[in-house]
């Protein structure tokens, strides 16, 4: 199977900064990342669903086109330390931001 390289990085928010985001592949957890961490992954070069979760809060699925180029993604929490408690109850299907690194 070719793989390519996928690197995840979390910035340092105070919004679950003692807490791991995992990150899943098509639904299966492949690894956790910390506040200000990367996590490097080796992926399939076909297509494939990405996904952060906390708890029972996710980030949208991000779809990742096939191709051979490596890919950087960021992971956060979208509201923010004091809109992160409304949104544990009121967003927690979007609690976290998923995106390409460019």
């Amino acid at each position: 199977m070719d793989v390519r390289t996928l690197t995840i990085t979390r910035p340092g928010q105070f919004a679950d900064m003692a807490r791991a985001y995992r990150v899943s592949i098509n639904g299966e957890v492949v690894g956790q990342i910390k506040r200000k961490e990367e996590l490097q992954l080796q992926v399939p070069t076909g297509a494939f669903t990405l996904q952060a979760h906390i708890d029972w809060c996710t980030s949208l699925p991000l779809d990742v086109p096939a191709g051979t180029v490596p890919l950087a993604a960021e992971v956060a929490n979208k509201h923010g330390l004091w809109k992160a408690q409304w949104a544990i109850t009121h967003a927690k299907d979007d609690y976290l931001r998923l995106t390409f690194a460019t």
